[in-house]
């Protein structure tokens, strides 16, 4: 589920769309459409985690305005960001409940390990100075 949301998330920005609302109430977990909640016997058994649905686009930026963009911004534009620097540049994450740190961070490292050689020192920066 995890990294179905990371993947979600890496995707749009790499087509100049921020999610800056990304949290688990606009976060639902699908219903397999061949299990019929109302006469199963686990009304949970046909929920599938690998179907996840983000619900609300309200928090989301479209980034077609370059002439208004800060040239550090608009050296991000289209471009694939590692969920590495995000998770090292991150503020406090609205996931904090359902995940423990440790673990995410060393989920992330593992799994997202080949993309660490995309984080150049001139995203880093940008990212940096983004959120702090």
């Amino acid at each position: 589920m995890l990294k179905s949301l990371t993947d979600f998330d890496s995707l749009l920005f790499s087509r100049n769309i921020q999610l800056r609302d990304l949290s688990p109430w606009n976060t639902i977990i699908a219903q397999d459409p061949s299990v019929n909640p109302f006469t199963s016997p686990d009304p949970f058994s046909g929920l599938n985690p690998k179907r996840i649905v983000f619900v609300d686009f309200a928090g989301t930026d479209v980034v077609w305005a370059r002439k208004y963009m800060s040239p550090e911004r608009e050296k991000c534009l289209g471009k694939y960001i590692s969920p590495l620097l995000l998770l090292d540049n991150y503020p406090p994450d609205e996931f904090s409940d359902w995940f423990n740190d440790w673990y995410i961070n060393a989920w992330a490292e593992a799994e997202y390990a080949h993309t660490a050689a995309s984080i150049t020192p001139e995203l880093r920066e940008v990212f940096k100075r983004r959120f702090s």
